[in-house]
């Protein structure tokens, strides 16, 4: 899959099911001001640095943040590093 130069895909090292689909790659945007102005709402509170991660991760990617939680922690990590 190609992403638009304001994005990047991530490949997964253990795709995860959601939904009844697998999930093998996952395609994270470069975040706006609108997406900013989002994880700011989202965040609102949220003190644990790991759920600001997931959360971010989640609102960067359009996945909830459940599916999110099912990544493999090295996949979440280089989700993290893009």
């Amino acid at each position: 899959m190609t992403a638009p130069n304001d994005s990047q895909t991530v490949s997964l090292s253990v795709p995860v099911r959601w939904e009844g689909r697998e999930i093998s790659e996952i395609t994270i945007s470069k975040p706006k001001v609108k997406d900013l102005k989002r994880m700011q709402a989202a965040l609102d509170g949220v003190e644990d640095q790991l759920e600001q991660g997931i959360l971010m991760a989640a609102t960067l990617t359009g996945l909830p943040s459940e599916a999110i939680e099912e990544l493999d922690t090295d996949d979440f990590t280089a989700l993290s590093g893009v």
